[in-house]
């Protein structure tokens, strides 16, 4: 265990309930015990005069590659667990790392350290008794291995039909090493135009909340919607992004679908009629997990990488077309990157100089249409812009008031 612990800091594996969870002090004692049993056998049935060292040694190398080759297979059944990805590979990996480091101390140990102490800590002459359990369970273990040795191909031909069999029945089961959980709540993330403002995404969300109630009543229980960035900016947001959550009710009073994912497609189906909207479907659970360990709101993104941002969105759209070519994919989509929108003003100055009007005033104007910031208000950590419009702009509304 203190190697586990000492190889645990140095790849810098946290002690937890995931990664220290799954070691069995059975297994990290095995290769000791079964190299101190040998050790007692040995002296117990050695009648000559040899010396203790040599009993032991010779009791040591006896059982030296069958406790090394049983630690060496229980290390090699932990290595899959090391070739996982996403959410399970962070949660399981820190796991199997620590137990193969228990497995290779325990076996280290049982090579070198336990034959030693057994020389100092064992008499040269004791008696090898065996208990109730050993006989019992020599009663049961021998009828079957006499069974197994006269009949050596039809064991053999077991062996391997069950593993062929375990084999084509673990392939057809699928990869999902984390099965996906019914959180009784579905969470629908809408991005809409970046440039729409607070009151357009509020009437867009209501809307929605509205059409999903109206349509699925026997399977909606509450619906409400979050809309920009909450106060404690943990999870930045537009206006334009939405989270709609909707509880359900029991599965039993549903009508329109028999699954939570008929009923999701049936959501996203409606969904996809409304304009100027994209939507993603997930649960709240699984959506925070997604964000928080790859960035994205979906099981699996695609990142593009570059400094062209028109030559990415390109890109990206021609990716988007091949995704979805592919079969089973859903609800993909393409990350929105387009800023708000940005109108360009060019004074004509020769028909300013036609009327007499300076640029100036005309660029002033235009300005005032959005306000002049003149300072600014702090309110604990937030900032709040101050404005008014231009001295000539006060001046008119004062004289056509």
């Amino acid at each position: 265990m203190l190697f586990a612990v000492t190889m645990m800091e140095r790849v810098g594996i946290a002690g937890s309930l995931m990664s220290l969870g799954a070691i069995d002090f059975g297994l990290v004692v095995d290769s000791s015990v079964v190299m101190v049993e040998n050790c007692v056998r040995h002296l117990a049935l050695d009648r000559s005069n040899r010396s203790k060292l040599d009993v032991i040694r010779e009791a040591a190398v006896e059982v030296r590659k069958p406790t090394m080759f049983g630690e060496l297979i229980i290390m090699i059944v932990y290595l899959p667990i090391l070739t996982l990805q996403g959410i399970e590979g962070k949660l399981f990996r820190p796991m199997a790392l620590t137990v193969v480091f228990a497995l290779a101390g325990s076996m280290v140990l049982s090579l070198t350290l336990m034959p030693a102490l057994a020389s100092l800590g064992l008499p040269r002459k004791m008696r090898d008794r065996e208990t109730w359990v050993d006989k019992i369970a020599h009663r049961l273990f021998q009828p079957m291995l006499r069974l197994g040795l006269r009949f050596p191909w039809t064991t053999l031909g077991l062996v391997g039909s069950i593993t062929v069999g375990t084999t084509i029945l673990g392939l057809s089961l699928g990869s999902e090493f984390v099965p996906r959980l019914s959180e009784g709540t579905i969470v629908i993330n809408t991005i809409r135009l970046a440039s729409v403002s607070l009151e357009e995404s509020l009437e867009y969300g209501t809307r929605i909340e509205t059409l999903l109630k109206e349509t699925y009543p026997d399977e909606i229980e509450q619906i409400w919607s979050r809309t920009g960035t909450a106060e404690v900016a943990t999870d930045p947001m537009g206006f334009e992004v939405s989270d709609v959550y909707v509880t359900l009710k029991p599965r039993d009073r549903w009508k329109k679908a028999k699954s939570q994912d008929q009923l999701v497609a049936a959501m996203a189906k409606l969904t996809e009629t409304l304009p100027g909207m994209r939507a993603v479907y997930s649960q709240p659970i699984e959506l925070r997990i997604n964000e928080m360990v790859a960035g994205i709101r979906a099981d699996l993104g695609i990142k593009l990488f570059g400094e062209d941002l028109e030559l990415l969105k390109d890109k990206g759209a021609e990716i988007e077309r091949v995704v979805k070519q592919i079969r089973g994919a859903a609800d993909v989509s393409t990350e929105q990157v387009t800023g708000l929108p940005v109108l360009r003003v060019e004074v004509n100055r020769d028909a300013l100089a036609r009327h007499g009007i300076p640029a100036r005033q005309v660029l002033d104007t235009i300005k005032a249409a959005g306000g002049i910031q003149v300072g600014a208000i702090l309110e604990h950590d937030r900032r709040f812009p101050v404005g008014r419009p231009p001295a000539h702009v006060l001046s008119r509304r004062s004289a056509f008031t």
